[in-house]
Parts: C-alpha cells; sequence; structure tokens
C-alpha cells in the first residue's frame, strides 16, 4: 500500500509593506492584537470540535447480524486468571487511495470486538484521523490512546489501553532510522503495570515498510534494518524494566509456508523469529476462524521477550470479520 498526505492546508501570504520610519506599537495596540488573536485560536478550536464531533459520529444503522451473532459465539473467556491480553489489529484507513473505505461502519464492528475480547492493551495500525475520532469518542469504557495527540495529528501507528486493568509508568515513541514514513514506521511503547497483582510488562507496537515486485532487492535492506531496530530495542526495554516485554504489530513478513510468495519477507520473519517467540507458535492452545487458518501465514504478529506462558493466541479469522479490514485482528493470552 502506497502512502500519500492527506492534509488540510491553510496557506496564509504575508506581505511586507515598507515605510520610511518604524511602526510603534502601544500597550493598548498589543493587547487588540492578542485579544483578536486568541479570538481567531478559539474560533479554530472551536471548528476543530465540530469537525471531530461529526467524524466521530457513529452510524445509526444496527450491525449486521451476521457479524452480531458470530462474535456472541467467540470463545472469548481468557484460558487462566489473572492473564494479560495483548492484541494487535491493522484497521486500515479510510483512504480509497490506500484501499480503504468509509471508517465510521468498522469503527462499529471494532469497538464490539474490544467490548467482546477486552483486550488489556493493543497495538493498532493505520489509525487515520476519521480512526481516531471514531475510536476516541466511542471505545468502550476505561479505553485511551497512549499518545493521543500524537494520533490526531497523524501518527498512524498507535496504542490503546484499559485503564480499568493497567496503568501506564512509562512510555514513548521512535522512528526507524532507514523508514520510509515516519508517521507509520515508527515503534510505539509502554511500560505497564497490572492493577490486581502489580505486575509489569512492556508492549510495543510498530508497521514495517513492505517490499513490491521489482524493488525487492532494494527494499529488504530497509526492513531488515526495522527489524533489527526492534529486536534491539526490545533487549533494552527488558533489561532497563526487567519484564518481559510483548511486540505487537504488522511487520509485512510471513512465515515460510507453501502460500509464502517472495514480497512477504519470510526472511524478516524468520530474523525476528530467530531473536524472539512468536506467540503463535509458543501458545498453549492456538486458534483461528475458518476463513483463515492457522497453517497459512500472516503479516501480524505478537513476539515475546521474556519468561512468560503463552496461555493462548487467537487468529479471530472468520468470515463475518471481513469488512472490518484488510487483516483480521490477533490477540494472545500471557501469565506474567
Amino acid at each position: 500500500m502506497r502512502f500519500q498526505q492527506h492534509l488540510l492546508k491553510g496557506d496564509i501570504n504575508l506581505k511586507q509593506k515598507k515605510t520610511h520610519r518604524p511602526v510603534k506599537f502601544s500597550k493598548k495596540g498589543a493587547k487588540i492584537t492578542a485579544g483578536l488573536l486568541c479570538a481567531v485560536l478559539a474560533i479554530g478550536a472551536a471548528g476543530g470540535g465540530i469537525a471531530y464531533t461529526i467524524r466521530g459520529k457513529l452510524p445509526d444503522k444496527a450491525l449486521d447480524a451476521a457479524f452480531t451473532e458470530g462474535l456472541a459465539e467467540e470463545e472469548a473467556e481468557r484460558r487462566n486468571d489473572g492473564d494479560t491480553r495483548v492484541m494487535s489489529a491493522n484497521l486500515l484507513v479510510h483512504y480509497e487511495s490506500w484501499g480503504g473505505s468509509d471508517a465510521a461502519p468498522r469503527a462499529q464492528q471494532f469497538i464490539e470486538v474490544l467490548k467482546t475480547f477486552t483486550p488489556d492493551v493493543a497495538g493498532l495500525q493505520e489509525v487515520s484521523g476519521q480512526w481516531f475520532c471514531l475510536l476516541n469518542r466511542n471505545m468502550p469504557d476505561g479505553y485511551r490512546f497512549l499518545h493521543p495527540t500524537a494520533t490526531l495529528f497523524g501518527r498512524f501507528t498507535t496504542m490503546i489501553y484499559n485503564e480499568n486493568t493497567v496503568r501506564v509508568l512509562d512510555s514513548g515513541s521512535q522512528k526507524y532510522t532507514q523508514g520510509t514514513d515516519a508517521r507509520v514506521r515508527r515503534i510505539e511503547w509502554a511500560l505497564f503495570e497490572r492493577l490486581d497483582t502489580g505486575k509489569q510488562f512492556v508492549v510495543t507496537n510498530t508497521h514495517l515498510d513492505l517490499l513490491h515486485e521489482g524493488s525487492i532487492e532494494e527494499e529488504l535492506p530497509i526492513l531488515q534494518s526495522e527489524a533489527e531496530e526492534l529486536i534491539a530495542f526490545s533487549n533494552e526495554l527488558k533489561e532497563q524494566y526487567g519484564c518481559p516485554v510483548f511486540s505487537a504489530g504488522d511487520y509485512n513478513a510471513m512465515e515460510d509456508t507453501p502460500y509464502t510468495k517472495e514480497v512477504d519477507a519470510k526472511e524478516i520473519y524468520a530474523l525476528l523469529a530467530d531473536s524472539l517467540t512468536d506467540a503463535k507458535t509458543a501458545a498453549l492452545r492456538a486458534k483461528s476462524g475458518l476463513a483463515w487458518s492457522l497453517s497459512e501465514p500472516v503479516y501480524d504478529h505478537i513476539f515475546v521477550n521474556g519468561e512468560v506462558t503463552i496461555s493462548q493466541y487467537q487468529l479471530l479469522s472468520n468470515s463475518y470479520m471481513n469488512d472490518l479490514s484488510d487483516h483480521y485482528p490477533i490477540f494472545a493470552d500471557f501469565s506474567l
């Protein structure tokens, strides 16, 4: 998917006026100028609030019966008491030029996914402006964006967490040194503490670059550099905080299977899986839907760095989820 900017630009042309003597500003004039500036900013803020409200409105139409019935049949329970649940979901931006569509009906679905599976933390990719407004206004009780201001102003790789189950102790964000788009190609991270047990863990979220036919030789080193940076940073976080690190994301890299193509970057997946543990392969119990099986490769992974029990892994790949995105959400449960 090629990325292009979707920015609203307001150009102000400033022309210098020639004068033969310096212009003097009185205190009264300065106060009037400051007042006018504040008024302009207030109007702008009000306009932004109106736009936020409009863009954050969910459809009045009820969800499709097949979706609600299918979700109701899902096995959403946690496998052990006290499990920590981490989710990863590429939501697909709303831009048609990227292959997306209106996010409002899809956000309505994802919010129900959050209500059903209740992840403690979720790494999200491709959270465009419309997606942010919809989720920030309508997420279930307790869910918050990790870095809401950055997400509002165009950072598409982001994270949400449930403040009813975990608290944030530290957090940050960094772009990749060779990434092609810093809004997307970056690492978001946070140190969390469970409210019930006091146990701590780190979650990172990322969205690596992708390969294109005809450009693999030039693009593969970029993916390799990003994967190496992520591995090194995961090790740094683990050493600094002394707790396990869970790395969620869309890695644009698939496992080596008969279905995997050259552009699916199996070398990058192998690099990551050799240094970190794939929750899918190490889970005591793994489950998928009928539309995409566990034996078929995926771009989305949750890697683990540290000693934990991975109770279960789920790929939410039933057909009623097909309209949500071009990726199926995944989650894993961990006993800390």
